[in-house]
């Protein structure tokens, strides 16, 4: 216990991890709060004069489609970020799973995940995911992320199965083999605990690939209809000629949200990197 509270207390006298969080925190905050003040019918077609710019009334003016731009906003990052937080978490799960018992069984079983594995690194992601979201047309937030989250879990499975091949080595393992130990006991309770921070920065890099892949699908309008995201957003301004017009209060603050949320993510990473990883360490 004492060990994970000297961790954390590092982890917050890192520099870059307390830039992403402090980045992030805000973000995190709106996401969580924001709709309980915001009514969600500020952001429907119509609702509100078209094309104003900032004032008392409209904090960031109103879009070519009567929306109030603050109101889709709030809406949307918290839409953003569940799809990030559902595709990583799925991708994450997949991987640790492949990643370990692959790793530790070894032999036929452990090749042909190894060469599974493989064969979904080489697949051109955002091709398949673009086939597939025009397919289904419908797409619902939790089927877009595990839409996503089904191309995004081989790194994680190839970089765990690396670091439970050394692991397994371990005298501790070798210890716990020899009393007798189950091979879910080993794997899920004597390596695994190994790799949790690991885990959490490569949860923290798919939450931002999910992001990343989710805006890619939604610019080209495919993706979850009649729901409010920071892709959705950026395609109606697009489509609205925002840059044609001007509006840079329609531009600016979701485009400011999406890099802020990347950098603060990469700050996060790069924290835990730094604090659990012992050769950056020395």
């Amino acid at each position: 216990m004492g060990s994970r509270t000297t961790q954390l207390l590092k982890l917050f006298h890192n520099k870059y991890f307390l830039a992403g969080f402090l980045v992030m925190l805000p973000l995190i905050l709106m996401a969580l709060l924001g709709p309980l003040f915001v009514p969600y019918a500020e952001t429907r077609v119509g609702n509100n004069p078209t094309d104003q710019q900032p004032s008392s009334r409209y904090l960031l003016g109103t879009d070519s489609y009567g929306r109030d731009v603050f109101a889709v906003l709030v809406h949307a990052i918290g839409q953003s970020f569940l799809i990030g937080f559902i595709a990583g978490g799925i991708s994450n799960i997949i991987g640790l799973v492949i990643g370990l018992t692959g790793a530790y069984r070894g032999g036929l079983f452990g090749q042909v995940l190894a060469n599974f594995t493989l064969v979904f690194m080489v697949i051109p992601t955002m091709p398949i995911l673009t086939v597939f979201a025009a397919y289904v047309r419908l797409l619902t937030i939790p089927q877009m992320s595990i839409l996503i989250a089904l191309f995004s879990w081989s790194w994680s499975a190839r970089t765990i199965r690396a670091q439970t091949l050394t692991l397994k080595e371990r005298d501790f393992v070798s210890l716990s083999r020899m009393s007798g130990t189950s091979f879910f006991g080993i794997v899920f309770k004597e390596i695994m605990p190994q790799m949790l921070s690991f885990i959490v920065t490569s949860f923290i890099g798919g939450i931002g690939w999910a992001m990343m892949n989710e805006i890619a699908i939604e610019l080209i309008g495919l993706g979850p209809q009649n729901v409010q995201t920071l892709g959705w957003m950026l395609y109606w301004i697009m489509q609205g000629g925002a840059m044609i017009k001007g509006m840079w209060w329609w531009i600016i603050p979701p485009s400011a949200v999406l890099i802020a949320s990347f950098v603060g993510l990469q700050f996060l990473n790069i924290g835990l990197d730094a604090v659990f990883n012992p050769r950056l360490r020395r």
